[in-house]
């Protein structure tokens, strides 16, 4: 079996950041993406906040 990776950032709004993300997560599980890894970033004057994650897919 060949595992596939993906490497994805994704941006929201401060204060919407944890729902829209979890979403996000959700809709790569669905797509058959297990999280690898992930790494956060807080925005600054944009109030922002980031994360860049790795995924893994078995093909």
């Amino acid at each position: 079996m060949e595992e596939t990776y993906k490497y994805e950032t994704f941006g929201a709004d401060a204060g919407v950041f944890d729902r829209e993300f979890s979403s996000y997560l959700n809709r790569m599980r669905e797509d058959g993406w297990k999280v690898k890894t992930c790494s956060f970033c807080h925005g600054g004057a944009d109030g922002k906040s980031w994360s860049s994650c790795i995924f893994k897919r078995h093909s």
